[in-house]
This record gives structure tokens, sequence and C-alpha cells, in this order.
């Protein structure tokens, strides 16, 4: 059985960066009123990257019929800002599945192959650009049963504080749809502005 597990690693690809040290559980550090006394408890770490961290295969088609054999991360995400990417290790766990004599006796798959993704930048709530259409390939999948959300409707809303107005899609999961607006809606919701 073959699956891939995901970690998130510094865009130069030296340093793993799934966890990361909470600042106020640092021995030193104060937030409050200070103390003499000093913890000898280690500093706490906090999950960088959420979600499931591993998937196991799917045969699906693509956008264009093709089948083919996916590993889907449906819902990670990254809680810190920057620029970072992904390492996704090709793991063969059917040894652990195999018992021996002396009862399941290996505790890890072995790792048959590594790859980085292409760096990526997170960005706080305040600079998020937006969301981008999802793909023909996202599309193809969630069509076939793949828990996506899925962009497909376009709404118009202010983009600053002017009247200017900005065509954006709408989020909808792929079971529901909402009505496309025709030319004259749209012109009505320009003249109200």
């Amino acid at each position: 059985m073959m699956i891939i597990h995901a970690a998130l690693w510094s865009e130069d690809r030296k340093e793993e960066r799934s966890l990361v040290i909470n600042p106020s559980s640092i021995p030193g550090q104060t937030t409050g009123p200070t103390s003499s006394i000093m913890s000898l408890n280690p500093p706490l770490c906090i999950r960088t990257l959420v979600g499931h961290c591993t998937s196991s295969a799917y045969l699906l088609r693509d956008h264009t019929g093709q089948r083919g054999i996916y590993f889907i991360f449906q819902d990670l995400s990254v809680r810190i800002e920057g620029t970072y990417t992904l390492k996704f290790s090709f793991c063969d766990v059917r040894g652990l599945l195999s018992p021996s004599y002396e009862g399941f006796t290996k505790l890890r798959g072995d790792v048959a192959a590594e790859v980085y993704s292409a760096p990526f930048r997170v960005y706080s709530a305040k600079k998020f650009p937006g969301m981008t259409e999802s793909t023909a390939l996202s599309k193809a999948f969630a069509s076939q049963g793949i828990k996506l959300t899925i962009r497909k409707d376009f709404r118009y809303q202010r983009v600053n504080n002017n009247d200017s107005l900005d065509q954006t899609n709408e989020l909808a999961t792929t079971s529901t749809s909402t009505p496309k607006l025709s030319d004259t809606s749209q012109e009505e919701i320009k003249r109200e502005r």
C-alpha cells in the first residue's frame, strides 16, 4: 500500500517548518507581571501545517478523461504568513501490514521517493488577494466524488470604497449551484449603486 506524506519546509528547502515554537512558552519570556522563577519545562510547539498530512492513492480520470493515480490533500492549510514549500514523501507501508512470527515488528514504512513543491506564499487575512478560479483538474475530481470546494459562478462585489464593482467567483460546492447573473441583472446592480 502506497501513501504520500506532506510536510512544510522553508522556501530554500533547508528547514522543516511543520512545527514552530510558541514564543510565550520560552523560559525567560514574560507576558504578565515579572517573575524571578524560571520554568524548567521545554517550550511548547504549535503545528504550522494543519489538516490531513497523508493521502492514499485514488484512481481517477483527469480533465481530459485519462485515468491516473492521484494523491489528494483537500484540507491542508498553513497558519503562519510566509513563503514555504511542501515536501512530499512517497512511502510503502506494506511492510507495516505484514505480520512476522514476532508480530508487527516494523515501525516505519520505507520512503521510496521524495519531491518538493514549487515555493508558495501564505498571506494574512488582511493581505489575502482572493481566491483564483478552480482548475479543470479540480473540477474533474469533484465530479468523481472527491470532496473539494469548487468555484464555479460569478458575483459582483465592491473592491474599495469607490463605486467600482469587481467580478469575482462565488464559493460553491459541487452539489450546489447559484444562478448566473444575466447582462440585464448586472446593469440593474450598477444602476442601483
